[in-house]
């Protein structure tokens, strides 16, 4: 059995579209070939389709014969999508200015008064209390102004 196989990183054809023959190959196993294992640790996608006229289906299941896969669905046509995800292993570079906005930004409250001696202290903490469940608060420095 033969098929159109083609590989795309992006936009740019890394394979471009080929008759092979696709006889007893795993979906994993063909990408290798065809890239001859340059991709090795990259993520794929797979698609296929019956004609030019037709649109790409996407395959979820890349744990089958491919020959299973067209017989039953009389695909001509296959494509392997690299999948283009940032690298996670290098953590992003943070610069003191950025961690003083980051700080800047979050939402603060006032301290809860401590000890709780008259009915203003107790309703003054159920109202910071509220504002943490509700997830409001003040940017700044501003909280620390409103206990005056």
């Amino acid at each position: 059995m033969r098929l159109i196989v083609t590989v795309k990183e992006g936009v740019e054809d890394i394979v471009k579209p080929n008759l092979i023959k696709v006889d007893d190959y795993y979906f994993e196993s063909l990408f290798h070939k065809i890239t001859l294992d340059a991709y090795r640790q990259k993520n794929f996608e797979i698609y296929c389709r019956v004609d030019e006229k037709s649109s790409w289906v996407y395959i979820e299941n890349s744990d089958d014969l491919i020959t299973e896969m067209i017989q039953g669905f009389k695909f001509t046509e296959l494509r392997f999508k690299i999948c283009l995800l940032a690298d996670h292993s290098v953590a992003p570079r943070r610069n003191a200015l950025d961690l003083i906005m980051q700080n800047a930004l979050q939402l603060k409250l006032p301290n809860q008064k401590q000890p709780q001696v008259t009915r203003n202290d107790l309703l003054y903490n159920e109202i910071i209390i509220l504002f943490e469940n509700k997830k409001v608060g003040w940017t700044g420095g501003l909280h620390l102004s409103m206990q005056q």
